[in-house]
């Protein structure tokens, strides 16, 4: 059974290694692999730590419960960020949003999104748009968040070298994606 829960500081080794076989290695039915746009890690242990320490940032994580005969363990299977506005309290942004590459194409990342999604309707309802920032070139993945009700604002940004997020392979910017809540 799959449960959500927050991140927490013991989660950070296993969340870098998830988020960048999620975003640079190609393993198992990856769709949203970036290793051949962008180069290096997605992240790093201290960037992940800073990130948990941050009062406007939540990251949440997905985990499977699993049975093996020495032992009971949680084996985690995505996770997913959420930055609050501090200028405005009426907008979030999605981000770090990881799904172990073996646990794709099976609906695990829709699932996860309409968790976020219902968490935010729940907890935050002076929220009113969800923002997020995809790769132009990732069509897929800009088509998959279109299925969901997000739109192209026709709002870009350059790529964030300077965050030490990997080096783009390839010509690349963000392109913004929004979803009204009140719709």
């Amino acid at each position: 059974m799959n449960t959500f829960r927050r991140a927490e500081s013991n989660d950070i080794q296993n969340l870098v290694v998830l988020i960048n076989q999620a975003y640079r290695e190609n393993l198992g039915r990856s769709w949203t692999n970036e290793q051949h746009i962008i180069q290096g890690q997605r992240i790093q242990p201290q960037q992940l730590e800073s990130l948990l320490t941050d009062p406007y940032f939540e990251l949440w994580v997905c985990e499977k419960s699993t049975d093996d005969l020495s032992k009971q363990h949680n084996m985690l299977l995505g996770c997913i960020g959420l930055t609050h506005d501090q200028d405005d309290v009426s907008q979030l942004e999605i981000g770090t949003f990881a799904v172990q590459p073996d646990y794709q194409n099976q609906g695990l990342g829709r699932q996860f999104l309409t968790f976020i999604e219902q968490h935010i309707h729940q907890r935050y309802s002076e929220v009113h748009t969800i923002n997020m920032y995809v790769l132009n070139v990732r069509h897929s993945l800009i088509a998959f968040y279109e299925r969901a009700g997000y739109q192209q604002s026709g709002y870009t940004e350059v790529y964030p070298t300077d965050l030490d997020v990997g080096i783009p392979a390839v010509e690349v910017h963000l392109i913004h994606l929004q979803k009204n809540l009140l719709e």
